[in-house]
């Protein structure tokens, strides 16, 4: 699909893969119940939609940019988000995750700050050189998500589980934690505890 430009439209049960999308563009649309796989965004933009019960997996993305767009009830799987940024990487691709799982995902100098993951899994993902400054993962089921020279002061990780956090090259003063999972903080220090 190449120069569609797409406004205020509801897509329900569409079923998409192995295509390149070529400057188009997409405008305050919803997409409900619809798998989306292994696209290829090429100078698109995508603004204030909305993804309901969407399966989206293996999206790449060159000068395209996500912003103010909404995804609730997803399973969203290998995006690398840091692809899917405006030109001046000012807004973030994504405005809220609501009960989504999110495995595989690629993290990369976000400014995530005071943003919340509360109600999603997180998992096998990578957060790398994030300002989650003040950012919630309350409760969120994050299996092998680790984080790499983030900050995240102030982040909420109380009830999350199974996050990886290297102390020495992240920033968490001030972050709030629970036992036991707060144990594997001291993991990259390779003490013993008994």
């Amino acid at each position: 699909m190449e120069n569609k430009i797409v406004e205020f439209e509801r897509f329900e049960n569409l079923e998409i893969s192995d295509e390149m999308f070529v400057s188009c563009k997409f405008v305050d649309c919803e997409f409900e119940n619809c798998t989306f796989e292994n696209l290829k965004l090429k100078g698109c933009v995508f603004t204030e939609c909305k993804f309901l019960k969407c399966r989206i997996s293996g999206i790449k993305g060159d000068r395209t940019q996500i912003r103010l767009t909404e995804f609730a009830d997803c399973l969203i799987m290998g995006v690398n988000w840091s692809e899917l940024m405006t030109e001046t990487q000012i807004a973030i691709p994504f405005d809220k995750f609501t009960n989504c799982t999110l495995k595989y995902n690629i993290f990369y100098s976000l400014a995530l700050r005071n943003f919340s993951f509360e109600t999603n899994s997180v998992t096998g993902s990578t957060f790398g050189d994030c300002n989650i400054t003040g950012g919630s993962f309350y409760s969120c089921k994050m299996d092998d998500t680790e984080f790499v020279r983030c900050n995240l002061s102030k982040a909420d990780f109380r009830n999350a589980m199974g996050y990886k956090i290297d102390i020495e090259t992240n920033k968490i003063k001030g972050a709030k934690f629970s036992f036991p999972e707060v144990i594997n903080l001291l993991e990259s220090l390779e003490i013993e505890i008994e």
